[in-house]
């Protein structure tokens, strides 16, 4: 199996460029999988997601190939400046955003929203925010997801997809609880419905 990052800390980053490459990532890993599938045709495939993050909006304005091209995440970028003092960090910021992120050059009131909380989570979200605001794509206000939703760091209500290819992949279509996903697919292994072993305990 080819190696990929995590995805899904780049949502809870508001960081859209490192979005799209674990996006890469996973695709490159679901064509592995695939491809056994083809081989292996009582095999079943299933991907989705538990939750949606971050309220992500992409409109015509977005600049997806530029987004596509960035050379950094916005959490590596904080990791290689934590260490140095408040006054030095600002400026290595602005340095190492504009050779990641090809012409994206962010102003001092932006690196000040960036540093406005001593928190390298909330660090690294402010700065994708930034970044990604300059490319044209929006995510949850910083403010609410900071201190609103600090249980979830940012999880949201969309619905995500549910995509299947094998053995009864046709049994996944539809709008339902992803609840349902584990009971179709034991449903389909001939497996007990899961939560039955606990509740036989």
């Amino acid at each position: 199996l080819p190696a990929i990052r995590p995805i899904d800390h780049a949502g809870h980053d508001h960081d859209a460029a490192a979005m799209i490459h674990e996006q890469l990532d996973m695709n490159e890993a679901l064509g592995w999988a695939l491809n056994y599938q083809q081989e292996h045709p009582d095999t079943l495939v299933v991907i989705t997601s538990d939750h949606a993050t971050g309220a992500l909006g992409i409109t015509e304005v977005s600049e997806i190939v530029r987004l596509t091209r960035s050379g950094s995440s916005a959490a590596e970028i904080m990791k290689r400046v934590g260490k140095l003092e408040p006054a030095a960090r600002a400026e290595a910021i602005k340095a190492e955003v504009l050779r990641a992120h090809a012409e994206v050059e962010l102003e001092d009131w932006e690196i000040e929203e960036v540093m406005l909380h001593d928190d390298k989570y909330y660090q690294a979200m402010a700065l994708g925010h930034a970044i990604s605001r300059r490319l044209g794509v929006s995510f949850y206000d910083l403010d609410f997801q900071h201190e609103r939703l600090k249980g979830t760091h940012g999880h949201d209500g969309g619905m995500v997809g549910v995509y299947a290819a094998g053995v009864q992949a046709g049994r996944f279509g539809g709008i339902y609880e992803n609840t349902e996903v584990p009971v179709r697919i034991a449903e389909i292994a001939g497996l007990p419905r899961p939560g039955k072993v606990l509740q036989q305990k």
